[in-house]
């Protein structure tokens, strides 16, 4: 993807200083759009017509636009 993810998902145990995996998100409005770095996964995936992604998609900009809120402050 050419833009910075809206999103971006690390999966690690900290406390066993374990990093399994990074996933980037970028959400539009009919689809999210997941980039892992695991070699044994895809690259890309689109993730549409879910409620499942509408539910991760309502979560990614509701967060999105409390930061970018403040950032306006």
């Amino acid at each position: 993807m050419e833009q910075l993810a809206d999103a971006v998902i690390a999966i690690s145990d900290p406390q066993a200083n374990i990093f399994y995996a990074q996933i980037s998100l970028w959400v539009d409005e009919s689809s999210i759009i997941a980039e892992t770095e695991d070699e044994e996964l895809p690259d890309y995936k689109e993730i549409a017509d879910n409620s499942y992604a509408d539910e991760l998609r309502n979560i990614i900009e509701k967060q999105t636009s409390l930061y970018c809120k403040g950032d306006k402050d």
